[in-house]
Formats: structure tokens, C-alpha cells, sequence
């Protein structure tokens, strides 16, 4: 059976995990559906922490029934209790399976109880416990998060074409290094392979001179180029 929360459920869950090195806990606000629990909201009370429990204090209980009854909810609404661990893995401990026993309402119907343990890398450990008619566990549940469609998707279409434009680029060519940045006094290819170039091959510092080329100016480079080629292959026989 899934545990699935809302996004912003989850956002804040997570959001009180991450604020804290200590453990952090509280409860979230459930609706039972065929094969899954979703989670709604999700609080924290007044509680005393450590790096490695959480235990919610006497004024935390007394404030949050305080809190169902000026909204006119009921207990049987909030049947999730989440913590962390911080950055140690996610499992139950015996103090949580403890408490997990502690929470039998010992009501014949909607008696039931989610636990999800999480930590700062979003692992989770999450089960769901039945206390009647039958006592039983389910382990292993998959925590998932309910993600609204992004209302922005068709929205910035409009500002992105007007706005927006792809840069076309132009292929240069420098007076000093010759095409596309090869070579001083040439190309800088020998046998199909383009020549390497560093700046220690260069006596004097030179200002290069750009400009754009037109596809004219391409052709007769290349030409030139392979002219160059045809010369130096003739003085080296």
C-alpha cells in the first residue's frame, strides 16, 4: 500500500527536516483511500529533541487538541506520525515501534496508524499499523509524492518566443592565425591532420584582425589552402 503525500505535505515535511542536525517530528493530517493513504498537511509540536530522539512534550499534546478543537477536526483526521534521523539511515527503532504500540485507540473502527521515518538525503523508511479488527503490519510501503501539473508549462511559451532568440554563429577568420584559428602564414594541416598551435610557437605578439566571411570568402580560402598544400608537397620531393 502506497503512502502518498501532497506536494506541499511533503515540500514542508522535508523543509522541517532539513532545518535541524537534531531529530525532528510531528504529525501530518491522512485520508484513507482503496490502496493508498494520502497525506494533506503535515505540523510539528512543541517537543524535546537530540541527535537521536524526539519526544513531544506535555504542552505539544495539550496545543494540538486545543488546535483540532478550534477547528472542529478530529483526531481520527491525523493518523500520520513522521520524524527524521537527520543523516543516519531511516529505520524503526524499538522507542518508535514503542510508540507506534502506544497509539491503539482501542476503537473498533478507524483505528489504524502511517509512520514514516525520513532523513536530509529524502530516504524513507514507512509503514502502515491496523490495531482492529486484526492486529497487523504493513511493512515497506512506498512513499510518493502527489506532483501538481507545472501551471507555467503553457504560460511562458508566449514570453520565451518573444523574448528569446538562438545565437547564430559565424565562422571568423584571423589575419595572423589564419582560418578558424590554425596556423601563422597557413593553415596549419599536414596529411589531412589539423596542426597543434601554443603560443610559444609565436617570436612576436601580433593584434589579430577579424572580420566575417561570406561563403565566397570560405571557397576561396580553401583554395588557397589547397594551393599551399600542393606547394609544400612539391619542395619536399
Amino acid at each position: 500500500m502506497d503512502i502518498k503525500f501532497t506536494e506541499d505535505a511533503y515540500d514542508k515535511m522535508m523543509a522541517y527536516t532539513l532545518s535541524t542536525n537534531n531529530e525532528i517530528g510531528g504529525l501530518g493530517k491522512t485520508e484513507l483511500y482503496d490502496d493508498y493513504v494520502l497525506v494533506t498537511e503535515v505540523i510539528i509540536l512543541e517537543q524535546e529533541v537530540t541527535k537521536t530522539t524526539t519526544k513531544i512534550t506535555d504542552k505539544g499534546m495539550s496545543d494540538f487538541y486545543n488546535f483540532l478543537i478550534d477547528n472542529e477536526q478530529s483526531p481520527s483526521d491525523w493518523k500520520l506520525w513522521w520524524h527524521s534521523h537527520n543523516t543516519m539511515e531511516p529505520f524503526f527503532s524499538q522507542t518508535d515501534i514503542d510508540m507506534i504500540e502506544d497509539s491503539d485507540s482501542e476503537m473498533d473502527a478507524h483505528n489504524w496508524m502511517v509512520s514514516v521515518v525520513t532523513n536530509h538525503r529524502e530516504q524513507f523508511a514507512a509503514q502502515i499499523d491496523i490495531f482492529k479488527p486484526v492486529r497487523c503490519t504493513i511493512s515497506h510501503c512506498p512513499v510518493k509524492v502527489e506532483r501538481r501539473a507545472n501551471p507555467y508549462l503553457e504560460e511562458v511559451k508566449e514570453e520565451v518566443t518573444e523574448k528569446v532568440y538562438e545565437k547564430v554563429v559565424v565562422n571568423k577568420f584571423n589575419y595572423n592565425r589564419g582560418y578558424a584559428g590554425y596556423g601563422n602564414g597557413g593553415l596549419g594541416i599536414k596529411s589531412g591532420k589539423k596542426k597543434e598551435w601554443s603560443e610559444d610557437s609565436w617570436q612576436h605578439e601580433r593584434v589579430p584582425y577579424e572580420w566575417e566571411l561570406t561563403e565566397e570568402d570560405e571557397q576561396a580560402i580553401r583554395a588557397y589552402e589547397k594551393e599551399l598544400l600542393g606547394k609544400t608537397s612539391k619542395n619536399r620531393s
